[in-house]
């Protein structure tokens, strides 16, 4: 049987480190249900601001799981617009690092370029909350709609604008060549906007930092089986799931899974 990807988030690779009680239930899950664990990009600059204080623990981690280093967000808006029409389908697996990747990923979390880049990236985030209390008036919320049935505009209007700012030619080609640009072909993008909008219209959630590394995380999970992710997140794509019906080939679970029914399984 061909393997398929689980994303743990970064809190949920905190709980392992913490518990190593639970590597042994969630590795015969992974080997059950035939998965290997996707280690981002994302993951490694949150995780490389602590890797001094629970190295040793996260280096039995990476030994107890079967683990993959993804390939950079950004290959995969790339390899998106390269697929299109048709869906992207290829390996997340990056195409140089996966020898050993837990030893290459041991490294990658101890770089000093990775640290600087940790420093940048917490910058960014402190800009949140501007950015959205900036944007957000600019969608019109219609009053006779109920406000789930809003989300795919939202998500489509995401879309189209992350192409032609980030992808001018690409996006004029594709629309030259189709008379059209069917967004959801564009995962990434689309389960961001999908979030956001309940994070932000929905839930009225006033933003925070957290919100900019979801993003990152959000870009692999179309292209998993499984996500172990924090509860407030699990909450917004499990209602994604039910209320628009999408992404629902990605089955979603939070650390209480993880603590409580996993350990029942096992």
């Amino acid at each position: 049987m061909k393997s398929g990807y689980t994303y743990i988030d970064t809190n949920i690779f905190g709980i392992l480190a913490c518990k190593p009680h639970l590597l042994d239930p969630i590795a015969q899950f992974l080997n059950d249900k035939h998965q290997k664990v996707v280690l981002s990009e994302i993951q490694a600059l949150e995780l490389s601001e602590y890797v001094e204080k629970i190295s040793v623990e996260f280096i039995q981690i990476l030994k107890a799981l079967p683990v993959i280093i993804s390939k950079p967000a950004i290959i995969l808006y790339e390899e998106e617009i390269k697929s299109y029409p048709n869906e992207r389908n290829l390996p997340l697996e990056h195409p140089i690092l996966n020898t050993h990747p837990e030893f290459y990923f041991s490294l990658l979390l101890k770089s000093e370029k990775l640290k600087l880049h940790r420093k940048n990236q917490k910058q960014d985030a402190q800009k949140v909350e501007s950015m959205v209390k900036q944007y957000k008036p600019n969608f019109k919320i219609d009053k006779n709609k109920t406000l789930e049935s809003q989300a795919e505009l939202f998500a489509h209007h995401i879309t189209i604008q992350h192409l032609t700012k980030h992808y001018p030619k690409e996006t004029l080609t594709i629309w030259k060549k189709y008379n059209k640009i069917d967004v959801k072909v564009f995962k990434t993008n689309q389960i961001q906007g999908l979030v956001n909008f309940y994070r932000y219209y929905i839930d009225n959630e006033k933003p925070n930092s957290h919100d900019h590394a979801d993003s990152w995380h959000l870009s692999y999970l179309p292209y998993c089986q499984y996500a172990i992710i924090e509860q407030r997140l699990c909450s917004i794509l499990n209602r994604i799931q039910k209320n628009n019906k999408r992404f629902t080939n990605i089955t979603v679970r939070d650390n209480r899974w993880l603590e409580k029914e996993l350990l029942q399984l096992y």
